[in-house]
């Protein structure tokens, strides 16, 4: 996970402010392993398509339109 990092490292990003990302598994680790001052974001997009997949598929288009 962290190879991609390291090579925009190599290549010079030395300094991200804010990843925002999908919830891949180790990729909060990765960035903080190469860019350990950065923050770190669950898109927003992402978050809310894991909470509609919780709510009844009956109901969802309710709660959808917040």
């Amino acid at each position: 996970m962290g190879k991609p990092l390291r090579e925009l490292n190599r290549r010079g990003v030395k300094k991200v402010q804010l990843f925002i990302t999908d919830d891949l598994p180790g990729i909060e680790n990765a960035i903080k392993m190469v860019y350990p001052a950065s923050e770190w974001q669950l898109c927003v997009l992402h978050t809310v398509r894991n909470s509609l997949n919780k709510v009844r598929a009956k109901d969802r288009g309710l709660f959808a339109e917040d």
